[in-house]
């Protein structure tokens, strides 16, 4: 229920600051779709090739939408102390510069956890030369690991 609910207000969230008009609007739509694709986890539970495919796929999408952060923090950065910024609420205008203050950071966390999956999904086809009895060990390691990923800041590329 409150994943549900989560997502339902990022949607509303999205649809307002989208709404505002000029820079200002044009960057909380990009941050909308952001944090939808930070926030989406459509990967197959099924670690096969085709996951493997999916995965590299959105890791490659990934890549290519987020190239654009540092050209859309400077243009938020002028749209937030241009004069049409006045007209928007300021609970608005600081959960924006507050969104686009972490995004950074977020991204590079799923861009490590694509990464990740995409080195787990391709480690169990491959196994490396490990043995099935030894397989499992080596998951729960690689698991033990994708814990610690979330904790960690990353510089993003």
């Amino acid at each position: 229920m409150w994943i549900l609910l989560e997502s339902q207000l990022r949607t509303w969230e999205g649809l307002l600051d989208s709404r505002l008009g000029g820079a200002l609007g044009a960057a909380g739509a990009w941050l909308a779709r952001a944090e939808k694709i930070i926030h989406t986890d459509d990967i197959p539970s099924q670690m096969n090739e085709g996951t493997a495919a999916v995965i590299s796929r959105k890791l490659e999408e990934h890549k290519l939408f987020f190239a654009d952060l540092p050209t859309v923090l400077e243009k938020f950065e002028a749209a937030r102390t241009s004069p049409a910024a006045r007209d928007v609420p300021p609970a608005q205008l600081q959960s924006l510069t507050a969104r686009f203050a972490t995004i950074g950071t977020r991204a590079a966390q799923r861009r490590v956890r694509l990464k990740f999956l995409e080195h787990k999904v391709t480690s169990g086809e491959n196994v490396f030369g490990v043995r099935p009895q030894h397989f499992q060990n080596l998951s729960i390691k690689m698991l033990s690991y994708f814990t610690v990923l979330p904790h960690c800041v990353f510089a993003s590329d």
